[in-house]
């Protein structure tokens, strides 16, 4: 069983790479968005659509095969290594390939460089892909600090100055570019990993076997994930679809400041405990009280304080999407149990249940996405991004409660106090700061997220005195 000090000490040092980057990120965002138009994130969008439908053959689930792995794992890493750069150098060519189809699909010719040029991310990636696995599945996210955020403040200083200088969408390209190259180049001072072109067949076919699954359900992702963009981006507009992704992205922020800190650790640890039923039960229950405890009122800040955040921040420009936000913040709370989920279900041999809940929601956007934008609007597809999530969570979490033996009840109490002290101290306080203030503005807003913190903070340590002490030895950690 993994030592509990060094499970703690890797999601601390994973908190601290992905705060880090994701607050360089919303800052970064927050300042472009006063610099640009939605029609140059809309741009950005259509071509990170395009390659993301290339992407499923990125990495054939060989980097979760990899960290599955228990054996023979030095021949599996140089297998790796050659088949995931081959893949990608094949993924790059074909993006440049439909980047004029893509430009006439979208009537929008200015998107087919920009499709070229992004593309070329995956060439980058693909060559840290072995050093990151294995990282991984030692839990040694420490080394990964360096080489994930350094190019964040780097590509975040270069973007904001090229977007001030007049350079428009080119900005936001250039900023991805160098965060891919600068984290490819720095992070193999960091691993005693040295490629070797060693190529084993059987090694190959073992890792494909396994990682099939993850390939299925990463197309079906890829399509979920894209789907709702492109309804927008071809029967609305690419200044639409800025605003929604803008509102997606903020929406999102629960997932991604915290629940994906928690998959990247829970995967190999999981993957380790999978032999022993209770202390897996034990463990995932936990997992989800932690995740609970961070999103539940992210969510909900989020969609009580959303709108007047953006009218402050962002301007007239961006008010619109303000509902789309408050629509979607239950997305990205569903979302942040599930992948929880998804991660027990990989690391349990059990990939190919992914692919099952994955088709449910495929098929639901896929059958009502055009009617509900045609008849509702931006709104309407919120509400069924939403609604989606919501119904495949409850099936999520009945199957995972009977293949571990957890109760309703069980499950409830994971998510009982983050739920209560969200939905009363969260709504109770933008009511008072509203109506002694009479408008959300600036400072309103700002103090109004402080105090709620200090609240929310103050009612947990008062009431859970377990999950306090457990907090500690993530943040004081030195592993």
């Amino acid at each position: 069983m993994v030592e509990s000090k060094k499970i703690v000490g890797g999601f601390g040092w994973i908190t601290l790479v992905k705060y880090s980057n994701d607050l360089l990120g919303f800052l970064t965002t927050l300042i472009l968005a006063k610099l640009l138009v939605p029609q140059d994130f809309g741009l950005v969008a259509v071509a990170g659509m395009t390659i993301e439908a290339l992407r499923i053959f990125k990495d054939l689930g060989l980097s979760q095969a990899l960290i599955y792995r228990q054996d023979d794992v030095e021949r599996a890493s140089h297998t790796m290594f050659i088949m995931v750069i081959a893949l990608n150098i094949g993924v790059f060519l074909c993006a440049v390939l439909i980047s004029p189809l893509a430009g006439r699909f979208f009537n929008n010719p200015d998107v087919i460089p920009i499709i070229a040029i992004m593309a070329s991310n995956l060439i980058w990636t693909s060559i840290r892909a072995v050093p990151d696995a294995l990282m991984s599945k030692e839990l040694s996210f420490r080394k990964l600090v360096v080489p994930d955020v350094i190019p964040v403040g780097i590509g975040s200083v270069i973007s904001i100055a090229m977007a001030y200088q007049g350079f428009g969408v080119w900005s936001l390209v250039v900023r991805s570019l160098i965060i891919s190259i600068g984290g490819m180049a720095l992070i193999w001072p960091f691993t005693s990993y040295r490629p070797s072109f060693q190529f084993d067949r059987a090694v190959a076919r073992e890792m494909m076997n396994y990682g099939k699954h993850i390939v299925g359900s990463s197309i079906m992702l890829v399509a979920i994930y894209n789907i709702d963009k492109f309804f927008v981006s071809k029967f609305v507009g690419v200044a639409a679809l800025g605003l929604y992704t803008m509102a997606m992205h903020i929406a999102n922020l629960p997932i991604n400041q915290f629940a994906h800190i928690m998959c990247r650790l829970m995967f190999p640890v999981f993957s380790k405990m999978n032999r022993d039923s209770e202390i897996l039960r034990h463990s995932f229950l936990k997992t989800i009280r932690y995740t609970a405890c961070i999103t539940f009122p992210m969510a909900m800040g989020i969609a009580i304080y959303g709108p007047d955040a953006i009218d402050t921040f962002y301007g007239d420009k961006w008010s619109a999407a303000g509902l789309l936000l408050q629509i979607l913040t239950g997305y990205g709370l569903c979302r942040s149990l599930s992948v929880i989920i998804n991660e027990m279900f990989k690391a349990t041999g059990r990939p190919d249940l992914m692919q099952v809940f994955v088709l449910v929601r495929l098929g639901l956007i896929g059958l009502l996405g055009i009617p509900a934008l045609l008849w509702l609007g931006l709104p309407g597809i919120c509400w069924l991004i939403t609604g989606t999530y919501g119904i495949v969570l409850v099936l999520e979490v009945k199957k995972v409660a009977g293949d571990l033996k957890i109760s309703g009840g069980e499950f409830m109490r994971a998510l009982g106090l983050p739920l209560i002290l969200s939905g009363s101290l969260i709504p109770g306080v933008y009511w008072a700061v509203l109506v002694s203030y009479g408008s959300m503005g600036l400072l309103q807003v700002i103090g109004g997220i402080v105090v709620t913190a200090v609240l929310y903070s103050t009612a947990v340590v008062l009431m859970d005195r377990v999950l306090v002490a457990e907090a500690k030895k993530v943040l004081f950690s030195t592993a």
